[in-house]
C-alpha cells in the first residue's frame, strides 16, 4: 500500500489558514496540525514529516528558530516557511540550511503545492546522496580497518612464536623483537580507536546530542594545549611545528574540549601531508573581533576537485593513502564543531601547501548557533 506523504502545519488557527486547509483537505497529504511551535516539536519527536509548512510568526517562537529545531531532530525534513525572506544578510546565512523555501503568508493553493513539491524532490535527492555517501562509508571502513587489522594478526602471529614453545620445545629465539611486535599491535588497534572515535562524534554532532560547554578560553593556551598533543607523532614522522603568533590574540568563548579536538584533527591531517624533515606551520592574529588561525601542510595544493569534495566525511584521498591510509572525518568534525561555534573553516590553496583556515569569534561576541 503506497504510504502518502506527511505534512507537519504550523499554524495558530486552522479555520483562518486559508490555503493551507485546503492542502489538508485536497487528500493528496497527511496533514498533521500544530498551534505552536512546542507542539510542532513534541509531534516531531514521535512522528517523520516529509516537509513542514511554518508559519513566520508562531505565538511561542519565530519560525526560523522553529526551523532549526524541526531540522535538529529530523534532517531530512523540508520546511517551508510562510513569510518574507530575512532581509538582514547575517540571519538569512544563520538559518538558509534550514528553510527550503519562503512563501507569501497568503499563497494561492497551486504555488504551495508546486513549492511542496519541489521540497520533496530536493529531499529525495538528498536522501539518495546520503545513501551513496552510506556505501562509500561501508567500503571505506572496510579498507581502512583492514590494514591495521593485518598489522594485529601478523605481529600476534609472531610474538605467539616467540613466546609459545615450538617443535623445538624451546620459544623463538629472537627476545629484542618482542617489543617492537608488541607496539605494533598497540598502535594498530590505536588506529582503529581513534577512527571509532572520530565516526562516534560525528554521529553525535548529526544527530544533535553532542553538548557543548562553553566557556572563556585564552587562545594562546588553547594553541599550547593543541600542539603539546601532536608534537610527539610529528617528532616520530621527523616534522616540527613552525609556529607564528601575534603578541596579543583575543580570548575566545567556546568549548575548550572541542576546539582542542579541531585542532588536533587539523594538525594532525596537516602532518600525514607532509614529508618527513619538513614542518606544519601555525600562523594566529586577530582580525577585526575574531582569532584567525592557518594550519598549513607542506603538500602538493589540493585540486579544485577535490576542494569541491572536502566537506564529504568518508572520502578518501589516493595520496593519503601514501603517507598513513586515513579518513577524511576529522576534517568533517573540525568543520561542524566550528559551525557549531558560529566559527568558519575553508581550505586555501597555497604556492607550497594547502592552509586550514580558521575563524573564531572573540569572547564579546555571543554565539547561539548549536551543534
Amino acid at each position: 500500500m503506497h504510504r502518502k506523504t506527511s505534512l507537519l502545519i504550523v499554524h495558530p488557527d486552522k479555520e483562518s489558514a486559508g490555503p493551507l486547509a485546503l492542502v489538508d483537505v485536497s487528500g493528496e497529504f497527511r496533514c498533521d496540525w500544530a498551534s505552536s511551535g512546542r507542539e510542532a516539536e513534541e509531534m516531531a519527536r514521535d512522528l517523520f514529516y516529509h516537509v513542514a509548512l511554518v508559519q513566520e510568526q508562531p505565538p511561542d517562537m519565530h519560525g526560523y528558530e522553529l526551523a532549526a529545531v524541526l531540522r535538529k531532530i529530523h534532517i531530512e525534513t523540508e520546511v517551508i516557511l510562510l513569510g518574507e525572506a530575512p532581509e538582514d544578510e547575517i540571519e538569512r546565512e544563520n538559518f538558509e540550511g534550514d528553510v527550503f523555501d519562503y512563501l507569501p503568508t497568503f499563497a494561492d493553493y497551486e504555488s504551495l503545492i508546486a513549492t511542496i513539491r519541489r521540497a520533496l524532490r530536493r529531499q529525495r535527492r538528498e536522501v539518495d546522496r546520503r545513501n551513496r555517501a552510506g556505501y562509500e562509508l561501508y567500503g571505506s571502513l572496510a579498507h581502512e580497518i583492514r590494514s591495521p587489522l593485518s598489522a594485529i594478526m601478523v605481529s600476534s602471529n609472531l610474538l605467539y612464536e616467540e613466546l609459545v614453545p615450538q617443535e623445538t620445545g624451546q620459544p623463538g629465539g629472537n627476545k629484542d623483537a618482542i617489543p617492537r611486535l608488541v607496539q605494533n599491535v598497540l598502535t594498530s588497534a590505536s588506529r582503529i580507536d581513534n577512527w571509532v572515535e572520530e565516526l562516534l562524534d560525528l554521529a553525535k554532532l548529526r544527530c544533535g546530542t553532542f553538548t557543548l560547554k562553553p566557556v572563556e578560553i585564552d587562545s594562546r593556551a588553547l594553541l599550547d594545549e593543541a600542539m603539546d598533543l601532536v608534537l610527539p607523532d610529528l617528532r616520530n614522522r621527523g616534522q616540527s611545528v613552525a609556529r607564528d603568533a601575534a603578541d596579543y590574540l583575543p580570548p575566545v568563548t567556546a568549548d575548550r574540549g572541542a576546539m582542542v579536538q579541531s585542532l588536533v584533527y587539523l594538525l594532525e591531517n596537516a602532518s600525514r601531508f607532509t614529508p618527513s624533515d619538513a614542518s606544519v606551520r601555525l600562523n594566529a592574529w586577530p582580525e577585526q573581533d575574531h582569532l584567525k588561525i592557518e594550519i598549513i601542510d607542506g603538500a602538493p595544493p589540493i585540486s579544485a576537485y577535490l576542494l569541491a569534495r572536502m566537506s564529504n566525511p568518508f572520502l578518501i584521498v589516493e595520496a593519503d593513502r601514501v603517507y598513513m591510509s586515513r579518513l577524511g572525518i576529522g576534517f568533517a568534525l573540525a568543520a561542524y564543531l566550528l559551525a557549531a561555534h558560529d566559527g568558519r573553516l575553508w581550505i586555501e590553496r597555497r604556492e607550497h601547501g594547502n592552509a586550514f583556515c580558521l575563524l573564531l569569534p572573540g569572547a564579546g561576541l555571543v554565539y547561539n548557533r548549536k551543534p
